[in-house]
């Protein structure tokens, strides 16, 4: 199994194609990958890059994917202590694919539980708009969010011993 990266920075061709081979993705090798930072600002619980990656030869992934990695200030802290990074990867790893609405596609997920370093490895939403955390959303969006919300949360309502969600 490949090692946690501590950053994007650390994400290497060949890193990149020990864990899409991990997860059965990839047939062929990642031949480059370059690095661009993305969503940097307060408030962030983690730092992301959009990685462009080219590939050895044909293969299904695209060629683009976000990276997520653990944060490298005091935001760390409280990741670690609402157990943020376990809880995402989680997530991804376990109920993405089954959510009621629209999520990126995870390629990777993996959590270091000694040193606390955590990495994602997303689909590129690049052409989805983030909300401006001091503007806020609409009225309508607002509704949107609480209601996808809301069909999560009905999914596994009553649903107290399940041991697969003890997360």
């Amino acid at each position: 199994m490949a090692e946690v990266v501590k950053s994007t920075a650390e994400i290497t061709p060949e890193w990149l194609t020990e864990v899409l081979r991990e997860r059965g993705l990839l047939s062929s090798s990642v031949k480059s990958v370059a690095h661009e930072t993305i969503g940097a600002g307060v408030g962030l619980m983690a730092t992301l890059a959009r990685l462009s990656l080219e590939y050895e030869g044909e293969e299904a992934l695209p060629a683009t994917m976000v990276a997520k990695c653990a944060a490298q200030n005091e935001n760390r802290a409280v990741a670690q202590l609402l157990d943020f990074y376990n809880r995402e990867t989680n997530f991804y790893n376990r109920i993405g694919s089954a959510c009621p609405f629209r999520v990126p596609d995870s390629y990777y997920g993996a959590v270091n539980q000694d040193t606390y370093d955590f990495v994602l490895l997303l689909e590129d939403l690049g052409d989805v708009s983030p909300v401006d955390q001091l503007v806020g959303s609409t009225e309508e969006e607002a509704f949107a969010k609480v209601d996808n919300i809301a069909r999560l949360h009905a999914m596994y309502w009553d649903r107290t011993g399940d041991a697969d969600h003890s997360w």
